[in-house]
């Protein structure tokens, strides 16, 4: 009667397990010769193989074992087709582009909203005038039926005219055919804040010149306080020196700002109050607030904003009720493919402008302190 494979499968197991580790290997190692191919196919007993996981001996099925290594290493070792490699197969596997998840780009802070700087939007006409007292009368003390001199008040006139500020990107109409919105949203959206950080840094350092407005440090009249070859104790005496120099002119101190640097912030976190401090002596002379609890950084009381829109070096110390900037109009964008340049190279022109100007309505309210670096 002929035993099935299955029988003859238990029935070796079981001698394996009764006769012990040697009279297994007697009676399942079966010599054959190991080849290659097909015959290697042919030689490989499942049996032994099985025997020798069972009794944790690998010699019971030496051979078995020796073959799998080699398909193992016959199986790595052969060309495939991979995600990875393009040219074998990877191609078929398009890239998944988020559109929607654009990582932005990292940019200077914007600052004069969160001083509260004063606004004068919407403007129309051009120049835009105001008239500002310069002068007072004089008083006198006078004896009985004498007679007082005479004094007069004297007014200027404030006088601000639009700068314009512009940007403009030229776009394949392919690329926007082919992303509807994408391309020309992602231009828009640029202009926008690269136009925003142009007029601000245009507030605090305009040039007047070039197309631009007369920005807080260039304006005439203002206060300034030199920190060329200052050490910490004299820095520490310049800064109050910024405060005092706006107070004896009688401007309000109660709303100053700073606006400042990184760098410039970092240098002054480092400064510790001198001698001259007395019980106070090593103490930070900036408070640098709690990020977490959303307090506010303060050098003196005054609350401290750091932006890279203004050169490392300048100190700004101002009343922002006291400055102004102002518009004639928002920030206009458009696109156009309209021109004869534009149209034979099927191309879309975005461009961004708007007009402003500053001004501050008393410049003595502001302090610049300029040449400041580490000791």
């Amino acid at each position: 009667m002929a035993i099935s494979k299955t029988e003859a499968l238990a029935k070796a197991m079981q001698a394996a397990r009764e006769a012990g580790r040697a009279e297994a290997r007697a009676e399942l190692n079966r010599a054959r010769p190991v080849a290659s191919g097909a015959k290697a196919a042919q030689g490989f007993s499942l049996a032994r193989v099985i025997a020798s996981l069972a009794s944790k001996d690998k010699s019971i099925a030496k051979d078995e074992w020796e073959m799998s290594r080699d398909v193992c290493r016959d199986f790595y070792n052969a060309k495939s087709l991979t995600l990875a490699n393009d040219t074998a197969a990877g191609f078929l596997v398009p890239p998944d582009v988020m559109r929607d998840a654009l990582v932005p780009l990292l940019r200077a802070p914007l600052v004069l909203d969160a001083a509260g700087v004063s606004r004068m939007s919407g403007l129309t006409y051009a120049p835009v005038q105001m008239p500002r007292q310069s002068a007072a009368a004089t008083g006198y003390w006078v004896g009985e039926a004498a007679s007082v001199t005479e004094s007069d008040q004297a007014v200027e006139m404030l006088s601000m005219n639009p700068h314009k500020a512009g940007a403009a990107t030229r776009i394949s109409n392919t690329l926007i055919r082919k992303t509807p919105a994408a391309a020309e949203e992602f231009v828009r959206r640029d202009l926008a804040e690269v136009m925003r950080r142009l007029v601000e840094a245009a507030f605090f350092e305009g040039s007047g010149v070039s197309g631009q407005p007369l920005g807080l440090k260039n304006i005439s009249g203002i206060n300034t306080v030199s920190f060329t070859s200052s050490t910490d104790v004299t820095k520490w005496a310049k800064l109050q020196q910024m405060v005092k120099e706006i107070e004896i002119d009688n401007a309000n101190i109660s709303n100053l700002v700073w606006v400042m640097h990184p760098t410039d912030y970092q240098i002054l976190a480092a400064i510790q109050l001198p001698q001259a401090a007395g019980p106070l002596q090593g103490y930070p002379i900036l408070s640098t607030g709690n990020v977490v609890e959303k307090q506010p950084r303060s050098l003196y009381g005054y609350p401290i904003l750091t932006t890279t829109n203004v050169t490392a070096g300048t100190l700004f110390l101002f009343d922002p009720a006291d400055v102004v900037f102002a518009d004639w109009g928002p920030m206009e964008l458009r696109a156009t493919s309209e021109g004869a340049t534009l149209a034979l190279a099927d191309m879309t022109l975005v461009t961004a402008f708007q007009e402003v100007d500053v001004e501050a309505y008393h410049p003595v309210s502001v302090c610049t302190g300029t040449s400041f670096a580490a000791t």
